[in-house]
């Protein structure tokens, strides 16, 4: 009898877990397994740092190539932002259809596509729309990994982990990509060709982690929006013991369709704060990416090898998203983005006025190390002030706006460079600082009301 009843709830049990269930589910992973499913997430994080990290040393390879100017060069990131946009808008859609499994599995399929098509050497209109199919699977990746890893209970700093592998696969690909215009002069394609199979290491790493499966049969209760009374959740959703409990309208958002939960982001004056900052953010952070190396061989008179001058930057971005999470919690998530855009600028103004071009990478190197934990501490912002239904979406927004930043300010970055000189990418980077540190300022916080 007991092995009878034990079955049946096993059965039970797998039921809710496919959904069929009309209860929250009261199991949640083990440790292991949720590490597991984590560094799943975080190998695919490094290959969405991948891309970022690989434009700059390619740049003037590319552009021998393909013979086009700074300012030509710069409409990748427009298709890339194409392709965001549109994962932006449909990710919810496509998440609530196809749940967390399948999608994240649609997004690494999608950027493997993207490599193989601009590795086969075409012309410069199939290598600025295979930026685009990258920009739509990257986006998608993005979105769904953070999502995730901020509701794994074992993992609570699952977010910071996530970001500091983008940055480091951003520090990977700046010394692959110069390594291969050093070796193979001419040849800048071959680099496209290795991150193809990186990108379908990644799609089979993500089909054995997670067998396209949804956040609820992964998760179980950690799928579900945390009880008004449970401090633990708070714990896991924003990673620090501090934090009051924020009121859940946990009944509204398990009847919140695609469409209704699209409205309420658009209709919260937070979300349109945040997206400002990501826009300049991120704006700045690629102008740094694509235009420092340009930059030292310009205007420091470096060789080639300045490639490595992003490695600096990223390597230092690496750094700060795993080292400065404590730090970060002990300012405040939210002032602490004050802090670090302030010291970052004063990176800018050293790397302006140092004549060498080893003091300039460092320089840079000091920027990244600020740059590194903002966007990781404006997710937990961002966890802090809206429902946890709504988290997909915003971070969806976000890697939409990353990629309306990343292709309209390096364009505009370029047409002024080929206009006046590079020696002003310093000043514009420190603008851009300036202008996310206003639209933060703009954000009307509402979590320090919940406090006991």
């Amino acid at each position: 009898m007991a092995s009878s009843s034990g079955s049946r709830d096993v059965a039970a049990r797998r039921r809710d877990i496919e959904g069929h269930g009309s209860k929250p589910l009261d199991w949640a992973p083990s440790p292991s397994r949720q590490v597991w499913m984590l560094s799943a997430l975080m190998f695919s994080m490094m290959l969405c740092g991948w891309v970022e990290g690989s434009v700059g040393p390619l740049l003037p390879s590319l552009q021998a190539y393909y013979k086009q100017n700074y300012a030509t060069m710069s409409y990748v990131f427009v298709t890339g932002f194409i392709g965001s946009l549109g994962s932006g808008f449909l990710s919810v859609y496509i998440t609530d259809k196809l749940g967390f499994g399948r999608t994240i599995l649609l997004g690494a399929l999608a950027v493997a596509l993207a490599y193989g098509l601009t590795s086969i050497r075409g012309t410069f209109f199939l290598f600025i729309f295979s930026y685009g199919v990258n920009g739509f699977g990257g986006a998608i990746i993005d979105a769904q990994a953070n999502s995730f890893a901020s509701r794994l209970p074992a993992v609570p700093s699952g977010v910071f982990q996530v970001q500091a592998c983008f940055a480091l696969g951003a520090t990977i690909a700046p010394l692959v990509s110069t390594f291969i215009v050093e070796r193979f002069q001419g040849r800048p394609h071959l680099f496209f060709l290795v991150a193809m199979g990186v990108s379908l290491v990644n799609a089979l790493i993500l089909v054995i982690a997670f067998k396209g499966k949804t956040e609820k049969q992964l998760l179980g209760a950690g799928a579900d929006a945390a009880p008004i009374d449970d401090s633990h959740a708070v714990e896991r959703d924003l990673a620090r013991e501090d934090q009051p409990l924020l009121p859940r309208k946990r009944k509204q958002q398990e009847t919140r369709g695609s469409g209704e939960k699209m409205l309420a982001l658009l209709g919260n004056p937070t979300v349109w704060s945040v997206l400002g900052w990501v826009f300049f953010y991120c704006g700045a952070e690629m102008a740094i990416s694509e235009y420092l190396t340009s930059y030292l061989i310009t205007e420091r008179n470096a060789t080639i090898s300045a490639g490595y001058a992003s490695v600096g930057f990223w390597s230092a971005m690496t750094i700060s998203r795993f080292l400065f999470a404590p730090l970060s919690r002990k300012l405040g998530w939210y002032n602490s983005v004050y802090i670090y855009s302030i010291i970052s600028i004063g990176g800018q103004v050293i790397g302006y006025l140092t004549p060498s071009d080893v003091g300039t990478s460092i320089a840079f190197a000091l920027i990244g190390l600020m740059y590194g934990p903002m966007w990781p501490n404006v997710l937990m912002v961002t966890a802090e002030e809206l429902d946890e239904d709504l988290r997909v979406g915003i971070i969806s927004f976000m890697g939409t706006t990353s990629g309306l930043g990343t292709a309209i300010l390096p364009i505009a970055f370029g047409a002024i460079f080929d206009r006046w000189g590079i020696w002003i990418f310093p000043h514009l980077v420190g603008i851009m600082v300036v202008l996310s540190m206003l639209c933060w300022s703009l954000m009307k916080r509402k979590s320090h009301t919940h406090a006991e």
